[in-house]
């Protein structure tokens, strides 16, 4: 959503800050809300708290996308059950083909389809998605240059290093409790 409304010119992304630059109302509610809150605030906000902000409304937004038929719910492949969300192919599929155009040079570079590398990139989904290295190293570069994607990578790194940290005390605490005497 944050990406939507740079790519429409209502907020600037500038060294890692979020302003907003025309207020005006875009008729779709979930931008027009993300947009109010932004106008809302009495200072620019971080692009990754702004980020994470987005993310407490994970749900709605699946439930939308759902509803606009741009992905289906499927029964999750693996034990623990639950159910995962896939794109529709007729969505996914021009998409990634834009994508692919872009990263091999066979397209010119428009603003959407770099946002689009970079969030592919940030996400971490590129091995799942390019099946080429050096596609992936394409995707990279492209990458770099989103500072959406940017964002996106530098929380993905931040919560595996907070992952890391509490598995790290757990084994520790382990560790202690495992050895003779109990310290």
């Amino acid at each position: 959503m944050i990406g939507e409304l740079a790519l429409h010119r209502r907020i600037m992304i500038d060294r890692g800050y979020v302003f907003v630059t025309d207020p005006t109302p875009m008729a779709h509610p979930f931008l027009d809300h993300l947009l109010g809150k932004l106008i809302q605030r009495p200072s620019a906000i971080s692009l990754t708290n702004c980020l994470r902000d987005q993310a407490l409304l994970y749900e709605s937004w699946l439930q939308h996308l759902v509803r606009a038929g741009l992905l289906r719910p499927e029964a999750a492949g693996h034990p623990s059950g639950g159910t995962r969300y896939v794109p529709d192919p007729e969505v996914r599929d021009p998409a990634l083909t834009r994508l692919r155009y872009l990263l091999n040079g066979w397209a010119e570079q428009d603003p959407r389809t770099i946002a689009l590398a970079g969030i592919v990139h940030g996400s971490g989904l590129g091995d799942d998605l390019i099946p080429f290295p050096a596609d992936r190293a394409a995707l990279a570069v492209f990458g770099q240059q989103d500072p959406i994607g940017q964002a996106i990578m530098a929380i993905h790194t931040e919560d595996r290093r907070s992952a890391d940290a509490e598995a790290g005390t757990f084994l520790v605490v382990l560790s202690l409790l495992a050895a003779p005497g109990g310290c």
